[in-house]
């Protein structure tokens, strides 16, 4: 926005607040600050860009190994119920056949 305002300036006549005193300031030393200052606020939002990816792709990565750890412990779960099952399976065929043999 200031630096549209700045490229309407035909006259060259630019004036900076200064505390409560409105000073006159050359149009190509205002641009320049403009400019200077434009680059810092862009400069500060990419580090703090950077730095927001960091903590979500840290954070993508802690909860992609947890997630494969409760996948595993489920997978071990499972197996264990799963072998429970077939024990209790051959038991009982076994039972059945005693109980078809008398």
């Amino acid at each position: 926005m200031v630096k549209k305002e700045l490229e309407l300036q035909k006259d060259g006549e630019v004036y900076k607040l200064v505390g409560p005193v409105l000073i006159k300031q050359d149009l190509a030393e205002a641009n320049s600050h403009v400019a200077k200052r434009i680059d810092y606020i862009s400069s500060e939002l990419y580090d703090s860009f950077l730095y927001d990816t960091k903590i979500v792709l840290g954070a993508q990565a802690f909860f992609r190994k947890r997630l494969e750890e409760i996948f595993s412990d489920l997978e071990k779960k499972f197996e264990a119920k799963r072998n429970k099952v077939i024990e209790l399976q051959v038991s009982l065929q076994k039972q059945a056949q005693k109980g078809a043999v008398k």
